[in-house]
């Protein structure tokens, strides 16, 4: 497995193609505004390091035997599902939103719905996208699942669209493989990736069958670009979690990108488009709502409790505190217990991959989008009203200011000012993370069937 300084590595010899405030990077992990993401990818790399870590990290390969890192693994049972997301909730506790977490949950469900579609079709799907899992598997690589298209009209379907490319579709078919254009966004982790597995992002009919296509892409294949989003918080911002491990937003535009024939793992197999959606959607809205955003929750409580401190009350012993306390517990504990009870639900699908419980997947991802603000808003009652206007660090530490800094921004006297200062720049940090979970929870309804019973979840 790989250490996080030869994942490093590996992208200084990539050289995908990533444009950055019109300029074309030449090295990802040396590109000041891209280090907060490949610090966030490259923390998985560094506790899979980490003995006392072992049993959360690490997995036996169900197609190898071989250990391999928990992010290319494919769950055989309820308790690994349930290891997934303990792993996703300790992460989440240190750097917000993981990024590579997409790629697995990609996984998982391409290798369920490749099965499927050789059970109908007779193909060889399944056992092309099982070479492609043992190599990701040898070589430890993050993978990004590309599923978003840009749509175009929404009021039309692909194959209605004045311009046929604006969702990503099969331009040639060749003997050796296929010819691919179009443009997927947003891709949160795809500047930190070298492989990128591409999927429908929709429910496709009959006449969308050249957009009904699965395929997977070294980052550098030719004709792929990546315009990247860095986020908004810079290296030397002060801001404690973004500033170290925040994501970049990216498109990717695909310029008749070819693909060989056993790196396609559908084409044209319309009525399983849908089924790869609804498959991804559940296992990635179990880690999202119910694992990292749970250990999002955990940071949010210590960050109330200690401002609190820091502004010289007790928390616990403040009634409107405590109780504003005890809902910053409910909201993450409740989204923990979808995440426990999804994963303990599980059922097996074939060929072998335990599928958590859509229903309890969708409303802990549900709890995520209708509480996040919520959160926040108790969290900066804590911190009162310099919570969200903390100066920038270069002023605060200014000669003609910093003799003031030291003497108003104090709390308890017993505390020094500087200390204060980092617990509000956190409190003011978490507004950026919870915001951007917010605005990225899209509202959607799913009809879930679990036994006899259909169910109608509104997933935010």
């Amino acid at each position: 497995m790989k250490t996080k300084e030869e994942y490093m590595e590996s992208l200084r010899k990539l050289k995908p193609k990533v444009y950055v405030d019109g300029r074309l990077i030449e090295s990802i992990p040396d590109e000041p505004s891209l280090i907060p993401g490949v610090n966030n990818v490259g923390l998985t790399y560094e506790y899979a390091q980490k003995p006392e870590y072992k049993d959360l990290f690490l997995a036996k390969s169900s197609i190898t035997g071989n250990e391999i890192s928990v992010f290319c693994y494919l769950p055989q049972n309820a308790e690994d599902v349930f290891q997934w997301i303990k792993m996703m909730r300790l992460l989440g506790r240190e750097a917000g939103c993981i990024m590579r977490d997409a790629g697995t949950d990609g996984l998982k469900t391409t290798f369920v719905a490749t099965y499927e579609t050789d059970k109908k079709y007779g193909t060889e799907y399944h056992k092309r996208f099982k070479e492609f899992v043992k190599y990701v598997e040898e070589e430890d690589l993050t993978v990004t699942a590309v599923l978003s298209d840009v749509w175009g009209d929404r009021s039309k379907r692909p194959h209605e669209q004045a311009d046929l490319d604006l969702s990503l579709r099969v331009v040639e078919k060749r003997n050796d493989g296929v010819v691919v254009r179009g443009m997927k966004g947003p891709i949160t982790t795809s500047p930190f990736s070298q492989e990128l597995l591409v999927t429908p992002t929709k429910a496709l009919k009959k006449e969308d069958a050249d957009w009904a296509i699965a395929f997977a892409a070294p980052a550098n294949a030719e004709g792929i670009k990546f315009l990247a989003k860095p986020a908004s918080s810079s290296p030397d911002s002060g801001a404690p979690l973004s500033s170290k491990y925040a994501p970049a937003e990216c498109v990717i535009v695909f310029d008749d990108v070819f693909v060989p024939w056993e790196r396609v793992f559908m084409c044209g197999e319309t009525e399983f488009a849908g089924r790869l959606a609804e498959l991804f959607t559940t296992f990635h809205r179990l880690t999202c709502g119910s694992a990292c955003k749970a250990g999002m929750a955990d940071v949010m409580i210590g960050a109330a409790v200690c401002m609190a401190e820091y502004n010289g009350l007790d928390a616990l012993r403040v009634g409107h505190l405590k109780e504003k306390l005890t809902d910053l517990i409910v909201i993450g504990e409740s989204m923990w217990a979808c995440g426990v009870a999804g994963a303990y639900q599980s059922t097996i699908l074939e060929p072998g991959i335990a599928y958590p419980d859509p229903v309890f997947a969708n409303i802990g991802k549900l709890l995520c989008g209708m509480h996040s603000c919520d959160e926040y808003r108790i969290v900066l009652d804590f911190a009162g009203g310099l919570g969200w206007g903390i100066p920038q660090v270069a002023s605060l530490e200014h000669p003609d200011i910093k003799k003031y800094v030291d003497k108003y921004f104090k709390g308890r006297a017993d505390l020094p000012a500087q200390d204060r200062i980092k617990m509000l720049r956190l409190v003011e940090d978490l507004k950026y993370l919870k915001s951007r979970t917010s605005l990225s929870s899209k509202c959607s309804w799913w009809r879930l069937g679990r036994g006899n019973e259909d169910y109608a979840v509104q997933s935010l």
